[in-house]
């Protein structure tokens, strides 16, 4: 007869009770991964989890020995701190978790907004780009769970990305992938280092502001990926972002200078509209294309109000 102790490490052999909780754990992040619609990220999860699982099944040994290395963030993805269902290397995942960590000290106010201006001075703000070609082979069904979405490249920096939601981007020999990086701010000198560590491979988004009628040339600026701005200045563009439920105002002029604001309560510039491009807005957009035609294909305008002024911004765009 086998003793109580013998039988209960039997049963234990085939039903662990501990992922019980995780499993709990994993429903529940699915319910608000579906709730989000990033339907890819449940399946990825589902296949982890249940290797996961399958393992610990059949090999005893590895629950014992994988218990305290598992981890829920595995469960978004294999390094911590990295987006979920990107494509992310060791140093985004940690300079990304030292970034969430801070907003989250800031959100529940014990700490105020500036620490994370402080923040961007010293190690950058997260500034999404755009990517030309994959930094390594995609992952497949040979990959290990434990691998799955781990970037292999360090010498870029910090940098995840993902499959752009461009059918044409998707389907070029080399194709762009919308990106995301760390950034002081988008000045000459922050930008010729990301490309020289990159070798050509990020691509900044470009937005152009015209004054009334288009009569002078365009001031041109570097932006976030996929933002307008809330409202402008001649010299500056003011977005509002969020990360973690925090909002936040980001000011950058056109020489690329960057920083972290207070939202303001009072603002006497009433935010854009979208409008039809003007002709004279075009012409921006056809040398653009004259240059790279694998990243824009579509033009996006929205009209401001500074002073009594009116402003037209262009940001050019892979499909709407």
């Amino acid at each position: 007869m086998h003793s109580t102790a013998t039988k209960k490490a039997e049963e234990d052999i085939f039903w662990p009770s501990w992922p019980i909780n995780v499993i709990f754990d994993f429903c529940q992040i699915c319910v608000f991964l579906m709730g989000q619609g990033t339907l890819k990220m449940f399946f990825l999860s589902s296949k982890f989890l249940l290797t996961f699982y399958i393992l610990i099944c059949f090999n005893p040994s590895f629950a014992q020995d994988n218990e305290k290395s598992f981890q829920p963030h595995m469960l978004l993805h294999s390094i911590q701190g990295c987006p979920p269902n990107s494509m992310c290397n060791e140093e985004m995942g940690k300079r990304k978790q030292e970034w969430l960590n801070l907003v989250k000290q800031v959100r529940d106010k014990k700490q105020g907004l500036m620490a994370l201006e402080e923040f961007r001075k010293k190690q950058g703000i997260p500034f999404n780009v755009w990517l030309k070609g994959d930094l390594q082979p995609k992952d497949d069904a040979s990959t290990p769970p434990a691998d799955l979405g781990k970037l292999r490249v360090s010498e870029m920096g910090a940098v995840a990305y993902w499959d752009s939601p461009c059918e044409f981007h998707r389907k070029q020999e080399q194709p762009t992938h919308t990106a995301q990086i760390f950034l002081p701010g988008p000045t000459a000198k922050n930008l010729a280092a990301v490309t020289r560590i990159s070798k050509a491979s990020i691509q900044f988004q470009k937005a152009y502001l015209f004054e009334q009628n288009g009569e002078k040339p365009p001031r041109e600026f570097i932006v976030p990926r996929d933002e307008f701005p809330l409202y402008i200045m001649p010299q500056k563009l003011v977005f509002v972002l969020e990360e973690e439920a925090l909002f936040y105002h980001l000011s950058i002029d056109h020489l690329g200078e960057t920083h972290i604001t207070e939202p303001g309560t009072k603002n006497s510039n009433p935010p854009g509209e979208s409008v039809t491009c003007p002709d004279y807005a075009l012409r921006p957009l056809a040398k653009v294309l004259n240059q790279d035609k694998t990243i824009y294909q579509v033009a996006q305008c929205r009209q401001y109000v500074h002073l009594g002024h009116q402003y037209i911004l262009l940001i050019p765009s892979g499909c709407y």
